[in-house]
């Protein structure tokens, strides 16, 4: 092993630390990320449930349970607005369980 100037051990020590404050700052990013994904998920879930709650004054727990199985914000958009334009629960629960 060779010899290791006083110099290239505190560049060493720079790049670690400004490799370590980059990762970090990533870490952070990217769950700052994935918590906006999620709770657009859980907003988009409850806005359907409420929706079908004041049309039809109660929402069928298999229509729920579904819901909470789906994890694309753009599939929740879309039943989203199956649930506005629907007649009958039965009709957004055939939807439902076409949109996988």
């Amino acid at each position: 092993m060779g010899y290791i100037t006083i110099a290239e051990r505190k560049g060493m020590k720079e790049g670690l630390k400004k490799g370590r404050k980059e990762g970090i700052q990533k870490g952070i990013q990217k769950g700052i990320q994935e918590g906006i994904q999620k709770g657009k998920i859980e907003g988009l879930r409850q806005a359907i449930e409420s929706v079908l709650e004041v049309k039809f004054n109660s929402v069928d727990e298999e229509i729920i349970n579904r819901l909470n199985k789906i994890n694309s914000v753009e599939k929740l958009e879309e039943l989203l607005d199956a649930a506005k334009l629907t007649e009958s629960t039965r009709a957004f629960k055939e939807k439902l369980l076409t949109n996988k």
